[in-house]
């Protein structure tokens, strides 16, 4: 909390934080601004609130664009570095194995959300969106392993 304008002696203003959910409950009818009535949330408060790890692994969970772009950034990350050690490991060369390797990791992506997670991806931009949600930082964490793999073993 800032100073600011307010109504007597009292003058403080409400920063944005405390608007996006910082605070429990906001009680509104004091002078016309936010004075908040509990302390900080702490995240795992409620023993009934998922975390977004736990919702990756359970079906029909609430999600946030934010918690789900989250899992599925994370999700990319470990399926290319086993595609990469596969791939590296059989030894798949060229565009073969580029392409093969873009292709299986969208295919196992829009699974994993649209049919494991019962997301409907038009709340969350559309199935273009999450399917192309972290795919470059994944794609070169895949190149990355792919290349290590292969080399160590097939050079």
């Amino acid at each position: 909390l800032r100073p600011g304008v307010g109504c007597g002696a009292a003058r403080i203003v409400v920063s944005a934080a405390d608007i996006c959910g910082l605070y429990g409950d906001i009680d509104t009818s004091r002078c016309g601004f936010l004075v908040p009535m509990k302390g900080p949330k702490s995240p795992g408060s409620d023993p009934a609130e998922e975390s977004k790890w736990q919702k990756a692994f359970s079906r029909d969970s609430t999600w946030t664009k934010s918690d789900l772009q989250d899992v599925l950034h994370w999700f990319r990350q470990i399926m290319a570095v086993i595609l990469g050690l596969i791939w590296g490991l059989i030894p798949l060369r060229g565009m073969v194995g580029n392409i093969s390797a873009v292709v299986v990791n969208m295919a196992i992506t829009v699974l994993y959300y649209n049919k494991y997670l019962n997301v409907d991806a038009e709340e969350f931009g559309g199935w273009k969106e999450l399917a192309l949600e972290a795919f470059i930082p994944s794609y070169s964490t895949f190149l990355l392993v792919w290349i290590i793999v292969f080399s160590v073993f097939h050079a």
